[in-house]
C-alpha cells in the first residue's frame, strides 16, 4: 500500500438515534420504499425491519458528515471522499453534492456508496491509490448511518473524518486490515469498541491527555473480522489549520 499518514481526524455519532418499526413508516416516503425494497430483495420479513427517524428533508442526511467537516476545518484544496455502505436512500451520491453545496467544499469530489464493511480499512485501501497528490492529501468521510436495518442491530449511527496525507503526519498508518488478524508486531496499546466510533473516540481521549509519544503503536479494532489498523505517533507536530476546534484530536 501507498505511505498514508493522518493529520486529524474527528468522529461523532448520534448516541440515541431515533429507529421506528418498518411497518410504522408510510410506504409513499423515501424511506418506507427502501424499507419495502430490502424486505422484498433480501427476503426479511418487514416486521424484523426498522427505519432510521432522520426526516426526509433537505440536509437531514448530511447532518453527521457536516459537523465533522465542521470540527476538521478548512481543506485547503484537498479533494473529498465520501465512502458509505449500502443500502442508501439515493444510489447515485446525491448526498455528496448536498453536502458540497452545505459546506463549500472547493476541492474536488468522490462518492463511494454499498463499500463491503469492514469500511475504515477498505476506505483506506481506495483512497491509498486514488489520492491524486500524496503532498496535499484527502479528506475521507467513512459514513455509517443505515436508513434501513434489523430491529437487532446494535449499532450506533456514526461518522468518521480524516485528513491524511503522503507524505509526513503525527500518526503513520502502518497496517490495517480486511481478514483475520493484525499481522503487525504487538501494538503498545489496543483500543476497541464496536462500531467505527468507539476505537477513534477511544483515540481521540489518549491524544487529548497527549499520552501517546513518539514511536508508540496503537490498534484500533472494531471486534468485526478484518477491522483493524495498527497506527504509529510519529512526534510530527499537528498541522495547523485556522478554525481549529478543541474536539479535533492531536498528537502533542
Amino acid at each position: 500500500m501507498a505511505e498514508l499518514f493522518v493529520d486529524a481526524f474527528h468522529v461523532e455519532c448520534r448516541r440515541h438515534p431515533a429507529y421506528v418499526a418498518a411497518t410504522k413508516v408510510p410506504r409513499g416516503s423515501d424511506r418506507g420504499w427502501l424499507a419495502a425494497f430490502v424486505a422484498r430483495v433480501a427476503a426479511i420479513p418487514p416486521a424484523d425491519l426498522e427505519v432510521s427517524g432522520v426526516p426526509d428533508e433537505p440536509g437531514a442526511d448530511t447532518e453527521l458528515s457536516r459537523t465533522v467537516l465542521a470540527a476538521l476545518g478548512p481543506a485547503d484544496g484537498q479533494p473529498l471522499f465520501l465512502v458509505r455502505p449500502g443500502p442508501t436512500l439515493d444510489a447515485k451520491v446525491a448526498a455528496l453534492a448536498e453536502l458540497v453545496h452545505h459546506v463549500g467544499w472547493d476541492g474536488e469530489d468522490l462518492g463511494v456508496t454499498h463499500l463491503v464493511p469492514p469500511m475504515v480499512p477498505a476506505a483506506l485501501e481506495f483512497v491509498s491509490w486514488a489520492m491524486p497528490d500524496p503532498a496535499v492529501g484527502a479528506t475521507v468521510l467513512v459514513v455509517d448511518e443505515a436508513p434501513v436495518r434489523l430491529r437487532t442491530d446494535p449499532a450506533v449511527p456514526s461518522a468518521l473524518g480524516l485528513r491524511l496525507n503522503g507524505v509526513a503526519g503525527p500518526l503513520r498508518v502502518v497496517e490495517y486490515g480486511r481478514d483475520g488478524v493484525p499481522a503487525a508486531p504487538r501494538a503498545a496499546r489496543v483500543l476497541h469498541g464496536p462500531g467505527i466510533h468507539s476505537p477513534w473516540s477511544a483515540l481521540q481521549t489518549v491524544l487529548e491527555e497527549g499520552s501517546m509519544p513518539a514511536g508508540e503503536t496503537v490498534l484500533l479494532d472494531s471486534g468485526a473480522p478484518g477491522d483493524w489498523l495498527l497506527l504509529e505517533a510519529t512526534g510530527a507536530p499537528v498541522a495547523r489549520r485556522p478554525h481549529r476546534v478543541g474536539t479535533e484530536a492531536a498528537v502533542r
